[in-house]
């Protein structure tokens, strides 16, 4: 594991102690990521566990180009769900702390602050 992906691994590891669905290299792609991740969150409702903050990943299309050392995508936000509506807090607010803990890690992203933009890493 190089340096740039221990930095990574530890702003994953600090965005789930937030209380985030944050998940890594995970799931073919956004549409699969994104059941997947609302499907976890109804879940955690469902059996009176604490809803979670909001959802932070990347799928393993991006994680193709991580391991290219080539720039790629964090895709962040509220988690809407068939069974509990929309659970966390609002997508803008989710990647402002997103940012925040990159900045805290080390980690060069860039976004410009509109929820309905992903979060781009920019691996030099």
């Amino acid at each position: 594991m190089n340096k740039y992906q221990a930095e990574l691994n530890k702003a994953f590891s600090e965005l789930r102690k937030m209380g985030y669905i944050a998940r890594q290299n995970f799931e073919c792609c956004g549409s699969c990521a994104g059941y997947a991740i609302a499907e976890k969150a109804s879940e955690m409702v469902s059996a009176g566990r604490k809803a979670p903050r909001g959802a932070v990943y990347y799928h393993r299309q991006s994680g193709g180009c991580r391991d290219a050392g080539e720039n790629f995508y964090i895709y962040f936000g509220q988690i809407d769900t068939s069974e509990h509506g929309e659970i966390g807090i609002e997508t803008e607010e989710v990647g402002k702390e997103v940012m925040e803990v990159f900045e805290r890690n080390g980690i060069k992203a860039r976004w410009n602050g509109d929820p309905n933009e992903a979060i781009l890493v920019v691996q030099e």
